[in-house]
């Protein structure tokens, strides 16, 4: 077993405890498109083996709960989507407040971004995605990523202030949402303070993830055992590997961690 296995289930161990886990780029390999990903094969099964031996376990993402249901079976899981702004748990949802009442402001804001992005230049191989409560532009699949993301980048902001909504960046997307303050970290430290967890672990690969990794780190400072996993790519932006604890190279490599702390907890202490 890896010493970051053998880490990760210590930690597990301590109860009451939580994994949690961003998506795409950790559970997925970041796929072409949003429709094209699917989960690494058996960290589904890993992950609720896992379920069963912590008190709560979760994924936190950018994506819509129906979206991560559809490649993901989420029935004994927490799911966090739109980076906070949606919740389901023990099969009930809710959304944000925040994020109902951004919903047209979003549309808006998204029709004239492709409107004015069209007016510049060809915008064969954008992704458009309303996802409700928040929204991604994805130009990952376009000639030249670098042209559109310099034409975007006077369009979003003045159309986000006006609507008053804020843009966040990614690997290749740029996402508007609401201007409350809801990341990924404000939702770790809600499930913390909800199910008064004393052990959390959270893994991501992008930006909106470090908001979770600096949650942990406070929640360190307040006597939580935390561990923040970077899934640390070529291509990750640097401060994944600047505020995770550890990292790992790769989604398969994840994935053999887990499968390798699934095996842990399930033997006798």
């Amino acid at each position: 077993m890896s010493s970051l296995a053998t880490r990760v289930c210590e930690i597990l161990r301590k109860s009451p405890s939580g994994l949690f886990s961003d998506f795409d780029g950790v559970l997925s390999e970041i796929a072409p498109t949003p429709a094209a990903a699917f989960a690494h094969p058996g960290v589904a099964d890993t992950f609720h083996r896992i379920a069963e031996d912590v008190d709560v376990a979760g994924i936190i993402t950018g994506r819509a709960v129906d979206d991560v249901n559809r490649m993901f079976p989420i029935d004994t899981l927490t799911v966090v989507g739109n980076h906070g702004l949606e919740w389901w748990e023990q099969g009930s949802r809710h959304d944000h407040p925040a994020g109902v009442e951004a919903v047209q402001a979003i549309a808006t804001v998204m029709a004239e971004t492709e409107k004015q992005l069209s007016a510049q230049m060809d915008t064969t191989g954008m992704i458009w995605e309303n996802k409700r409560l928040s929204s991604t532009v994805h130009f990952r699949n376009v000639d030249d990523p670098a042209a559109v993301e310099s034409a975007l980048l006077p369009i979003v902001q003045p159309l986000a202030d006006a609507h008053n909504l804020r843009c966040t960046f990614g690997k290749m997307i740029i996402e508007f949402r609401p201007q409350a303050h809801v990341t990924k970290g404000t939702a770790l430290a809600q499930l913390v303070e909800q199910h008064g967890l004393r052990a959390v672990i959270f893994a991501g690969d992008d930006v909106t993830d470090v908001d979770g990794f600096r949650t942990l780190h406070e929640l360190r400072a307040q006597g939580v055992k935390t561990l923040a996993i970077g899934v640390v790519t070529p291509d990750a932006h640097p401060d994944v590997a600047a505020y995770a604890d550890v990292t790992v190279g790769s989604v398969a490599e994840f994935a053999t961690m887990l499968a390798e702390v699934a095996d842990c907890l399930e033997r006798p202490r």
